[in-house]
């Protein structure tokens, strides 16, 4: 509230075997609650002039790399090189490259145009990373925690699995109240999935997009303009979620695994927003 943290609190169980209740503290993961943090550090590299967002994003790898990861050549027949040879980071972060959301295929699918339409794809997102990584020479675990994580002061989150969280993390479970008491632990980093956080370190960042922190005003104008059209009244910026209704102008974004089912939402001018974790 009025872009501060205003009330945080915590309910039902982090594991139940043994039955240990959720704190402030604990640990969830944040599935694509990922994706706009990833585009607050990707708006950053923008600003600095390292990475532009309509320039494709083939032209900043070498070609040996982009093939190897697509599975075969960029000239394989039925692959729509004309079409991926056009992605650009905006395409990506505004989900409208046309790229698959884990489906796979030979050749690699290309679903339209880029920047015709909308589909949701977390393989755009490490498209860009791999970029992103290029350009930096560093992993995104540590791209992550030197251009946001640290400036945010977001001391209990990261990109990959802390031995720390052994004890912090929460496991998820179902109506019953099973669990297997097992962690995912993820020991690389991915654009579209693997951030570890809590309530009040992802807050950290939704309030850093209602204060312009870290960016300029006119980037995050740019981050929160509607880029494609999703449905009535609903769009896709750089990275969040929009929506206008009757309350005002809305980012948002949800995050599900299945069992770890996350959302976020911000009103930016009123400097309001909400977020909530579960397992």
């Amino acid at each position: 509230r009025d872009g501060k943290l205003f009330w945080t609190k915590a309910f039902g169980v982090k594991r139940t075997k043994p039955n240990e209740p959720v704190t402030e503290d604990t640990i969830f993961e944040a599935a694509s609650l990922t994706k706009p943090f990833f585009a607050y550090v990707a708006m950053k590299m923008v600003e600095s002039g390292e990475l532009s967002l309509d320039r494709p994003l083939c032209e900043y790898l070498p070609r040996e790399t982009i093939e190897q990861e697509l599975g075969h050549s960029l000239d394989l027949e039925g692959f729509r090189g004309d079409w991926f040879r056009k992605i650009s980071a905006r395409h990506v972060l505004s989900h409208s490259a046309g790229l698959p959301h884990g489906e796979g295929g030979k050749p690699f699918p290309i679903f339209f145009e880029p920047g015709t339409k909308y589909r949701y794809s977390a393989d755009g997102y490490f498209y860009l990373q791999q970029v992103m990584e290029h350009l930096k020479g560093q992993s995104l675990d540590a791209l992550m925690q030197k251009m946001a994580i640290e400036p945010l002061g977001m001391t209990a989150s990261r990109m990959v699995w802390q031995d720390r969280y052994e004890k912090e993390a929460a496991v998820g479970h179902d109506v019953l109240g099973e669990t297997d008491g097992k962690f995912r632990k993820r020991t690389e980093a991915h654009a579209g999935a693997t951030l570890y956080t809590t309530a009040k370190d992802y807050a950290q960042f939704v309030i850093a997009m209602m204060n312009d922190t870290g960016l300029k005003p006119e980037t995050i104008r740019e981050m929160l303009k509607p880029q494609i059209d999703v449905s009535k009244d609903v769009y896709w910026g750089l990275g969040f979620g929009l929506e206008r209704n009757p309350n005002g102008d809305t980012f948002w974004q949800w995050g599900d695994y299945g069992i770890f089912r996350n959302y976020i939402v911000g009103y930016k001018k009123q400097k309001i927003g909400l977020v909530y974790l579960t397992n």
